[in-house]
């Protein structure tokens, strides 16, 4: 599985998963147009896969990238393992689903509407993004993340070339957000901490 992200419905409102072209670099796109590859009708946070669990995992996705039954919760069902190559692990989307189930003050679902191409014809959809609350305070932070992961064996490092890997399993890091949220729901932005009320008010 490769993340083939193309945050369509918050640009031109229109996602075609044949030819909507990933926005994260040329990997993820190389990736896409193999042969036998599917990808995910999800016109924010598409996904691309190969393999025996490709269509189980990408088929009849719900309308909202992280909430329950997404492709991240499929992920942390089958325990799988999310490799970042020439990224720490620091770079997670797979953080965003843990974070809405936990119902962190800093995020929350926001609707935006689009088109979809599916079965020849477009379809108008609602689609739910979990979003921050746009303040410099509210930016991810993963430093400490990383740190204690590594500290606890749970983040597997390696070299790859001139390049490196860093990988963690899923159930790993849902253990860990949800540990380090409990100790303090600030963890994973920069700060500093801020009334949800108060912001909720501007």
């Amino acid at each position: 599985m490769v993340p083939t992200y193309t945050y369509s419905f918050t640009k031109d409102k229109k996602f075609d998963p044949a030819t909507t072209p990933s926005d994260i670099g040329p990997f993820t796109e190389f990736f896409r147009t193999n042969p036998g590859v599917v990808r995910s009708l999800e016109p924010m946070f598409s996904v691309a896969a190969q393999g025996p669990l490709a269509e189980e995992l990408l088929r009849d996705l719900p309308k909202t990238s992280f909430g329950p039954d997404c492709v991240y919760d499929r992920m942390w069902t089958k325990n799988a393992v999310i490799a970042n190559i020439g990224l720490t692990i620091e770079y997670l989307t797979f953080l965003h689903y843990v974070e809405r189930e936990l119902e962190v003050s800093y995020r929350y679902d926001k609707p935006f509407e689009g088109y979809v191409l599916s079965h020849g014809k477009w379809e108008r959809l609602t689609w739910y993004y979990f979003v921050r609350i746009y303040k410099e305070n509210t930016k991810p932070d993963l430093k400490e993340f990383r740190s204690r992961s590594r500290a606890e064996n749970l983040l597997k490092p390696a070299d790859l070339g001139k390049g490196f890997v860093e990988a963690m399993r899923c159930r790993d890091i849902k253990s860990l957000v949800t540990r380090m949220l409990d100790e303090d729901p600030w963890s994973f932005i920069q700060g500093p901490k801020f009334d949800i009320r108060d912001e909720m008010k501007t």
